[in-house]
């Protein structure tokens, strides 16, 4: 038995050895690839990586998004800001760790939830635009497009100016988007200048069928609607094909809907693509009191 003993524990010692030099190889390539994707993170990071810290004095501040897909650049504006309190999102797509909300419209004006005690410090997306001024940006990275942050020292309550839903950082949507104005110049009614298109596709995608509602804005179940539908347009959108559409507006709170169906992946209609988001179409959103001419 001894000689049986004598025969194997170098084997086993052996073994050990190598199992113990393999967890060591396997934390150092994790602690690797680790820093590497940490470092890929930070290059779509604006600097200096405590902007927003500097820009509002380490005041508490918020962070009020859409259509949130890519929620990196999220955490690493609360890591390295410490005057980030809040992170909410109108549509809630706001993701923790920590708590998130989706505040409620209060009233046709664009009020919104706050926190208590209120907030004087909101950094916002694209597509949303608050009732303050706008005291810092910061240009960040999402899923390889530029998209900038803004800071607005808020001119309290908290109030929306106009906000779209449902579109992605890339400017992309799924199957409904929407628009709504609390306020314009003068408060004047005009067009909402609607943009819809597939330009980067090459008919491979299903068929679009795009329906755009406009009317006065109401509040419903605490969300934006339409209190009536007073304009109404319909167009089939195919690959490489954009159009703008001026969709006539009444004085504000207006609000403008559209759909696009059916969606398609990407991944399914183009080889080179690996996009599995359900899209309908790009659509972008703006207002002017005149047509062009």
């Amino acid at each position: 038995v001894r000689g049986r003993e004598r025969l194997f524990r170098p084997l086993l010692v052996g073994a050990a050895l190598f199992v113990l030099a393999w967890n060591v190889t396997g934390q150092i390539g994790a602690s690797g690839a680790s820093k590497t994707i940490s470092d890929d993170l930070l290059t779509n990071y604006p600097r200096p990586l405590d902007w927003l810290d500097r820009a509002d004095g380490g005041k508490p501040a918020m962070y009020l998004g859409q259509q949130i897909a890519d929620a990196n650049g999220i955490w690493l504006l609360e890591f390295w800001n410490k005057s980030i309190h809040y992170v909410w999102s109108l549509d809630g797509s706001a993701k923790g760790p920590g708590p998130t909300l989706s505040p409620d419209l209060l009233a046709t004006d664009g009020r919104i939830t706050q926190p208590e005690g209120g907030v004087r410090y909101v950094v916002v997306e694209p597509n949303i635009d608050l009732v303050g001024k706008v005291i810092a940006r910061a240009q960040h990275s999402v899923g390889g497009a530029p998209v900038d942050w803004r800071l607005y020292e808020i001119d309290p309550p908290l109030r929306l100016r106009d906000a779209a839903e449902g579109i992605y950082a890339d400017g992309w949507s799924g199957k409904n988007t929407a628009y709504s104005r609390y306020r314009t110049p003068g408060d004047r009614p005009g067009y909402a200048v609607v943009t819809i298109s597939r330009a980067a596709f090459n008919g491979n995608e299903p068929t679009g069928h795009v329906t755009i509602r406009g009317g006065p804005l109401a509040v419903i179940n605490k969300q934006p609607g339409l209190a009536k539908v007073t304009e109404l347009m319909r167009w089939t959108i195919h690959g490489g094909a954009s159009r703008t559409f001026y969709v006539p507006v009444p004085k504000p709170p207006w609000r403008v809907q559209v759909l696009v169906a059916p969606t398609f992946k990407p991944a399914l209609v183009d080889p080179h693509s690996s996009e599995m988001r359900d899209f309908g179409a790009q659509v972008g959103f703006s207002f002017v009191e005149h047509l062009p001419k």
